[in-house]
């Protein structure tokens, strides 16, 4: 098997966007932890929430695709320069012999509690699946 040649990364957490951000929070031992303030859920529990997403803005035309999770996206895509690296790959080798592989996270796990609320706030449901969660119907 050909070896694969990795030619730019990107990082983006709860630590920081780039790595210099991430990797300067590593070596300064801070947590990227934060208690859970949720609006509309109580969760007694810490989060890694990445700082600034809700203002990040994913561009014209993809509006209806317009998530948390694909805010994330778009702040990898825009951090230590990795659009700009995915483009000279791009027009070096065409756009047929490069690849973005990309890993995400629960970005969405608000609305997933919200969603847990709405399917476990009948009483059918609470049969099914009768075990306590966090995400109960109050």
């Amino acid at each position: 098997m050909k070896p694969l040649a990795i030619s730019h990364c990107s990082i983006v957490n709860s630590l920081g966007a780039g790595s210099k951000a991430v990797t300067g929070a590593l070596r300064e031992r801070r947590s990227g932890l934060t208690a859970c303030n949720f609006e509309t859920v109580e969760l007694d529990t810490y989060i890694g929430q990445v700082s600034g997403l809700d203002q990040v803005r994913i561009p014209t035309g993809l509006g209806a695709y317009d998530c948390r999770s694909n805010r994330l996206a778009q702040l990898g895509l825009e951090a230590d320069a990795f659009s700009d690296a995915v483009a000279a790959a791009r027009a070096r080798h065409g756009s047929t012999r490069i690849g973005v592989f990309m890993g995400t996270s629960t970005s969405g796990i608000l609305q997933t509690e919200l969603a847990c609320r709405r399917i476990f706030a009948t009483p059918k449901r609470r049969t099914v699946f009768p075990w306590r969660i966090s995400c109960s119907a109050p």
